[in-house]
């Protein structure tokens, strides 16, 4: 996981031609034009999702949608095997994978991040939750990314 340490504000300077002896007209248009450029945005050599808090703080988990999807066989089979004294390994890991550990995993990753540095993991999602000031400073201080494999 990468991090960007808040807005990047590029300046693109644009530096006019130098002036042409034939082509007076060209000249004047030329020096009514904005000599520089502000633009933010961010280029990497990396694809990438940007995680809207605002949104829900569940943008953080790293599969959502596919969580959805698994959870629901996954908990039958964790009911299933409730009437047997030992869960399978496959379980098991399927259980480290998807549902609510692998939500924990992403808040512990998260948790090493400077934006949510010095919060607990199991804080993290409550202050989401409750305290759009919180959310406010991070949104203006950083941009949260997910990089695709």
């Amino acid at each position: 996981m990468m991090q960007a340490d808040g807005l990047f504000n590029n300046s693109l300077k644009i530096k006019p031609d130098p002036p042409s002896p034939h082509l007076r007209s060209h000249t004047e248009h030329q020096s009514s034009r904005p000599t520089s450029t502000t633009t933010s945005m961010i280029i990497t050599a990396w694809e990438g999702e940007t995680i809207d808090l605002k949104k829900s703080p569940k943008e953080l988990w790293t599969n959502e949608i596919e969580d959805e999807g698994r959870h629901k066989p996954l908990m039958h089979s964790i009911r299933s095997s409730l009437f047997h004294p030992a869960p399978s390994r496959h379980l098991l890991q399927q259980i480290s994978t998807f549902g609510s550990i692998s939500h924990a995993n992403d808040l512990r990753y998260w948790s090493k991040t400077k934006a949510f540095l010095g919060l607990n993991p199991d804080s993290i999602l409550d202050k989401l939750d409750n305290d759009p000031g919180f959310i406010h400073a991070l949104d203006s201080r950083f941009i949260l990314m997910r990089w695709k494999d």
